[in-house]
């Protein structure tokens, strides 16, 4: 039997990498339950690459070996086998989503989440969009002043953003949402303008929610809805995304960036600036206290 298929054999899994403890993340490929007990699992993701750039700040001397299983319903058992103290040695990261909202967040202090939505919330802001440019285009940094081309830009597309947010929140405790999480439907994207909203289908899924949502249903006791730090986390890095390449791409050095190389930058730079930025900085901190491996 192989040794991944027990809480015992996950327990000690670590030990074959020479490491402090095995530490789970979302990302990768979705697996399913028989895949995971045969002991599959992804070996890259953005949540492996930013969870070790976070474990790397905050345990340095500390070796740990990571594995991507994919969304975080296949997280679900290990988190339960760390709560319930079958399962040692072992540590859950995951983002964040509503769970703090609907009464899914573990207690477990070997289970830590993102501050915001997902890790695209915690790394993408304005300033790291500004940074990633000025890497990228340093001759436009004499010519353009960029910082506060890109925050308007997402200070708009976040005050777009704000009343579906909220009305995200209220659907969390309904199980369910408005901005759609399958598609990017709600983006209008031209590659020669900056990225805009689609208000029509936003509006329509807020009313739409608004029917179904049941009398006395409020949020207490939960911080208000912060648009940067509670968006769904593929839209909101997606725009960030967005308004970077517009500006790269309108500026002198034309430069077009993939995705997935942004995200790397992004991921980079957020642990560059996390001591310039004191909630996420206090959040991670909080998170680690008491983490015991």
């Amino acid at each position: 039997m192989s040794h991944r298929r027990t809480a015992s054999g996950i327990s000690n899994l670590s030990l074959f990498h020479n490491a402090s403890g095995t530490v789970y993340v979302e990302g990768g490929d979705s697996l399913t339950s028989t895949e995971i007990k045969t002991g599959k699992y992804n070996v890259r993701s953005y949540d492996i690459l930013f969870w070790e750039l976070v474990f790397s700040l905050f345990r340095p001397d500390r070796k740990y070996h990571f594995k991507a299983l994919g969304s975080k319903t296949t997280l679900s058992s290990i988190m339960s086998g760390i709560e319930e103290g079958t399962i040692r040695r072992t540590v859950v990261c995951a983002d964040r989503d509503f769970d703090h909202i609907n009464g899914r967040k573990s207690k477990s202090s070997e289970v830590l989440y993102t501050h915001g939505y997902s890790w695209e919330n915690d790394v993408w802001s304005a300033n790291v969009v500004e940074s990633i440019f000025l890497m990228l285009c340093p001759v436009a940094s004499g010519q353009l002043d960029v910082g506060p081309l890109i925050r308007r830009s997402l200070e708009i597309l976040e005050a777009s953003l704000y009343w579906p947010v909220v009305a995200d929140f209220l659907c969390a405790l309904m199980d369910a949402t408005v901005i759609p999480r399958d598609s990017l439907a709600c983006v209008i994207h031209d590659s020669v303008k900056l990225p805009q909203l689609d208000r029509v289908l936003l509006r329509s899924r807020v009313r739409a929610a608004r029917s179904r949502r049941p009398k006395g249903c409020k949020l207490k006791g939960v911080q208000k809805p912060n648009v940067s730090r509670d968006c769904c986390g593929h839209l909101f890095g997606h725009l960030c995304y967005l308004v970077l390449i517009y500006y790269l791409r309108t500026s002198e050095c034309s430069i077009s960036l993939n995705k997935d190389v942004a995200n790397a930058l992004a991921i980079k730079s957020f642990s560059e600036r996390l001591e310039d930025t004191p909630d996420l900085l206090d959040h991670y901190r909080a998170q680690f206290a008491g983490v015991t491996i």
